[in-house]
């Protein structure tokens, strides 16, 4: 009797670390291979003409990352749109105009990525799809992800253009991360923000780098929205500042089963039991 009551504990105490390591296996979606040619991947088919349109989505770590985009003519100029994520190379950190949109503001590095050449780019626009959501693969939650300004946006705040003019006292452009558990109409679990600019109380920061963003209190969201909030608005169009932001390295975790939590308290339970027996 003694040695089932030392032994089995023991078996059972080694399975649930095995569970337990398996329950901190993570993804990331750091979007590298996904530009295969030019500096940048937005969907857009090669022969793209004025009445056309696209939609679709890629991935990246199992996270998928939706885009869509369309070509118009105006007043005898073509105009060509996207909403969504992209997937970019672009390294330009002073060129703060539409032309640099895919750009991100990372000082440090000359605009690459977070340790890779490759990131996202997402954009909140005219076709109204936008960054609205990124889905986790089956089982995972969102951990964690990097976020920085994208050049355009980042250069419009410091110096304006000529739409608006440069961020001034209490000014502030704030990213919104929304946590969901159940898919995009399941249940809201929280949101955190990060403040892009933030001119407020006598600072005048602009995010310059690749900064971690925590989603461990977004507690088992398998999807994310995004949302911006700005002082600089227009009361007809909404905001002047350019709705974009750069991510990288989105870390998801699997959710544990309750059974895995289960055997693993078990063990645990046992193991504890056992001790104190042989004393």
């Amino acid at each position: 009797m003694q040695w089932q009551l030392t032994r089995a504990p023991r078996f059972i105490a080694m399975v649930a670390l095995v569970l337990s390591a398996r329950i901190g296996l993570a993804n990331t979606a750091d979007f590298e291979g996904l530009v295969s040619t030019g500096d940048h991947y937005d969907g857009a088919p090669s022969v793209f003409n004025v009445g056309d349109s696209y939609a679709g989505s890629f991935a990246s770590g199992g996270i998928d990352f939706n885009y869509a985009g369309n070509k118009t003519e105006f007043g005898g100029q073509e105009y060509t749109y996207w909403d969504g994520w992209a997937a970019s190379k672009v390294n330009d950190v002073t060129t703060g105009d539409y032309t640099n949109q895919y750009a991100a503001y990372s000082l440090s590095n000359g605009g690459a990525g977070h340790n890779s050449d490759t990131y996202g780019v997402a954009y909140d626009g005219y076709l109204g799809i936008a960054a609205t959501s990124i889905s986790a693969p089956v089982g995972h939650a969102f951990a964690s992800m990097r976020i920085t300004n994208t050049t355009y946006a980042a250069l419009v705040i410091r110096d304006g253009n000529s739409e608006t003019t440069a961020f001034s006292a209490d000014d502030y452009f704030k990213l919104t991360i929304t946590g969901y558990e159940g898919g995009i109409n399941g249940t809201e679990v929280g949101a955190v923000d990060l403040f892009l600019a933030d001119y407020r109380n006598g600072k005048s920061e602009i995010v310059s780098e690749w900064t971690m963003v925590d989603l461990a209190s977004l507690t088992n969201a398998d999807t994310l929205t995004f949302s911006f909030e700005s002082t600089d608005n227009d009361p007809v169009f909404g905001i002047n500042t350019p709705t974009y932001f750069a991510a990288d390295d989105i870390v998801t975790v699997p959710v544990p089963e309750p059974s895995a939590g289960m055997l693993l308290g078990l063990g645990v339970l046992m193991t504890t039991f056992a001790r104190r027996r042989r004393r």
